[in-house]
This record gives structure tokens, sequence and C-alpha cells, in this order.
């Protein structure tokens, strides 16, 4: 049973909504029932996203969204993986450095411009 805030969230015909409340407060809940109005009010699933902070949170509401109908390609995902996805349907090439490559990166960085850091004096 929803509440009236989280009705509200759900009813709402907002385009983009954040979701922000403490464990246990049926967030994932209230997203499922979000994500399942806007299916049967007719939105097509690949114009749904759905990002969330963790990995686990998307693997949970993931599991709980497989046999909602007409889940199709509706976005569930870390805001990482859904940058990821918007790079690899750009048809550009990227790369994602890798620590030791970003270290490499860093000290050609450091080793250019340090001589224009300035630091602050102490007191």
């Amino acid at each position: 049973m929803l509440d009236k805030f989280q009705q509200e969230i759900v009813n709402s015909n907002e385009p983009r909504i954040i979701v922000e409340a403490g464990a246990g407060s049926g967030k994932t809940f209230t997203l499922i029932e979000r994500i399942k109005r806007l299916l049967n009010d007719g939105i097509e699933p690949s114009n749904i996203v759905c990002i969330t902070f963790t990995k686990m949170a998307a693997e949970e509401l993931k599991e709980r969204l497989a046999d909602v109908p007409g889940i199709g390609d509706c976005f569930v995902g870390t805001i990482h993986s859904f940058a990821n996805k918007i790079f690899k349907n750009s048809n550009e090439t990227y790369r994602l450095f890798s620590d030791e490559i970003q270290d490499q990166f860093m000290t050609v960085l450091i080793n250019l411009y340090a001589k224009y850091l300035t630091m602050p004096s102490i007191p």
C-alpha cells in the first residue's frame, strides 16, 4: 500500500522525478509502481530511465520488474552504467582509463603544469 507521498510520485505527470528517502522507506516499491503506471499509460519502455546510486539497488529493481508486462528496454541501472550506455550508443570511439593509464596521465599533467600551481601560505 502506498502512502500519500508515494502515491504523488507514482501518479505525477512530471517527466523527471527524484525519489530520495531513507532505507526501508519504500523507494523501490514506489519506483516499481511508477514504472508500471508509465507503461500502462503507453510510455515506450525505451523512454523510461530509472537511475540508482548502487548496483545492488539496480539489481533489486531489475529483479522485481522482470515479470512486469511490457518492461522491454526500460533502463534501470547506476548513473555510471547509464553514461556508459550513452557512450556506446553515440557511435563515438572512447576508452575508459585503467588505473595504470590514469596514473600515467596524471604524472604527465603534474610534470607539465605543477610549476604553475601556487600553494596558499599557512599563517
